[in-house]
C-alpha cells in the first residue's frame, strides 16, 4: 500500500504517501505541521524552555489526587479524588526538588485535558498522571499554561499521543515545536494571569468522614452545619434569593406534542436549555419564563442552567430564578453552571433515592459579588464565562 485516502473532520480528503513514514498511524498521519498549527509566529523547542520533573512518590493509601480528568474543561478548576492504590507514582506540591513547585505547569500525560499551572490555590494537593514543566521566568509558566490548555495547544498534544489510552510520551512533547512566550510586559499576560486567579479547588468528600463542634442557630437553618464540614463557604457571596425571585415550575393541565400557532415550549429536565423541547401548552396555564430569566434543573446532584431567550413555560423538575436586575441574567446563569456552584449545589441537595435541589435550598446559594461586577461592555470583551478554557485562552492568546 502506497498511499492512504482519509477523511477527516471536514469535508477534506487526504492522499498521503507512506513509502517513507516511520508509522502509519492516522492520527500521527493526518496530524498538521507546527506551521500550519501555530500560523507566522516564532517557534521554539518546548525543551529549551523548561525543566522536567517527572512522579517520583508514590501515592500513600487513601490520598486524595488530582488526576487529568479531574480538571474542569470549562472552568480550569481542580477536584480532588481519593486515592485508589499506593502504587502509583505523584507529584505533589511543595518545596522539595522532587516536588512540583509553584509556577510549574502540569502537563496530563493522559488525553487533551487542560494543563494546570500551579498557583497557591494547589498548595499541598497530589497530582497523578502528570508531568511537571519548570519555566526560568514566571510569566514563560504563564504563557505556556495558556498556549499549551488553548484549542491549538491542545490539538498538538492530540497529535503527539500514542496507544488506545491516549498517552503523551514526554520526548515528542519536549521537541515539539511551541510560539515564543511574549515579552514579560505584554499587556496579554494581566488577562491570562486574572483568568488563572479564577481558577479553584474543589475538595472531594468521597470516603471521608468528619465532626465539628459548633452553636447551631436559633432560627433553625441547621442545613448547612450538618451536609459540610466547612459552613462558611455559604457567607461568601449574596444568598441568590437577595439577588431573584426564585419559582418552582409546575406541569400545565393541558400540553400538546406537537408545537400549535401562539403555544408556549414546556420547559423540563431534558429540555431547560430550550433544545429537545416534547411539550407544548397555552400561555397563562402554567409558570412563564421570560427571556432574561434562569432555568435550572431541580434533579440531580450536578444540574444545568440555562438562561432563558424566548419566553417558555417552566414544567415540572425546573427551578425558574428571575433576576431583579434583568441585566444580571446571563451572569447568574454562568454562576450556576460553574464548578464551585456545582459543588455547593452537592451539598444542599435533599432526598435519599433521588436526589432533588428545592427552592428553598437554592435560594440559600452564595454568589460572589465578582460573578455579577463586570459591566456588559466588559462581558462583550471577553470570551463567554461559559465557553471552555480552551476557547477562553484561544481568543486571549491568538485572536
Amino acid at each position: 500500500m502506497a498511499a492512504l485516502a482519509a477523511e477527516v473532520s471536514s469535508p477534506v480528503t487526504a492522499v498521503l504517501n507512506l513509502r517513507e513514514r516511520a508509522t502509519w498511524d492516522v492520527t500521527a498521519l493526518l496530524a498538521p505541521t507546527p506551521d500550519e498549527l501555530w500560523g507566522q509566529q516564532p517557534l521554539v523547542p518546548l525543551g529549551a524552555l523548561v525543566q522536567v520533573r517527572t512522579p517520583r512518590n508514590e501515592a500513600k493509601e487513601d490520598e486524595p489526587v488530582v488526576g487529568p480528568g479531574s480538571v474542569d474543561t470549562v472552568t480550569g478548576d481542580v477536584r480532588t479524588r481519593r486515592g485508589r492504590g499506593a502504587y502509583r507514582l505523584v507529584l505533589r506540591v511543595g518545596s522539595t526538588d522532587a516536588a512540583a513547585h509553584l509556577g510549574d505547569v502540569l502537563v496530563p500525560q493522559l488525553g487533551d485535558g487542560p494543563c494546570v499551572l500551579i498557583g497557591e490555590q494547589h498548595r499541598a494537593l497530589t497530582f497523578v498522571n502528570f508531568v511537571a514543566l519548570r519555566p526560568e521566568q514566571p510569566t514563560t509558566g504563564l504563557w505556556l499554561w495558556a498556549a499549551l490548555s488553548s484549542a491549538r495547544g491542545r490539538a498538538l498534544r492530540r497529535t503527539l499521543t500514542v496507544g488506545t489510552t491516549g498517552r503523551l510520551p514526554l520526548t515528542a512533547l519536549l521537541n515539539t515545536p511551541v510560539p515564543v512566550p511574549l515579552p514579560p510586559a505584554d499587556p496579554c499576560y494581566a488577562q491570562l494571569s486574572a483568568l488563572h486567579a479564577r481558577t479553584s479547588v474543589a475538595v472531594s468528600s468521597e470516603g471521608r468522614s468528619w465532626w465539628r463542634v459548633t452553636t447551631l442557630p436559633v432560627d433553625g437553618q441547621w442545613h448547612r452545619y450538618l451536609v459540610t464540614p466547612t459552613p462558611e463557604v455559604f457567607n461568601d457571596g449574596v444568598p441568590l434569593k437577595e439577588l431573584a425571585t426564585i419559582i418552582a415550575g409546575r406541569n400545565p393541565p393541558g400540553v400538546f406534542e406537537q408545537p400549535r400557532p401562539g403555544a408556549l415550549p414546556v420547559l423540563n429536565g431534558r429540555s431547560v436549555d430550550g433544545n429537545k423541547v416534547q411539550r407544548w401548552a397555552e400561555p397563562g396555564t402554567g409558570v412563564v419564563a421570560e427571556p432574561g430569566d434562569v432555568a435550572v434543573v431541580e434533579v440531580g446532584v450536578r444540574g444545568r442552567a440555562a438562561l432563558v431567550t424566548q419566553s417558555a413555560i417552566a414544567g415540572t423538575g425546573v427551578l425558574l430564578v428571575k433576576p431583579h436586575d434583568r441585566s444580571h441574567g446571563e451572569a447568574l446563569a454562568a454562576y450556576l453552571r460553574s464548578e464551585p456552584a456545582q459543588t455547593l449545589r452537592g451539598t444542599l441537595i435533599t432526598g435519599g433515592v433521588i436526589p432533588r435541589l428545592s427552592r428553598s435550598t437554592l435560594a440559600q446559594l452564595p454568589v460572589p459579588h465578582d460573578a455579577l461586577s463586570a459591566s456588559g461592555d466588559a462581558h462583550a470583551q471577553q470570551p463567554s464565562p461559559h465557553a471552555p478554557l480552551s476557547e477562553k485562552l484561544e481568543q486571549l492568546l491568538w485572536s
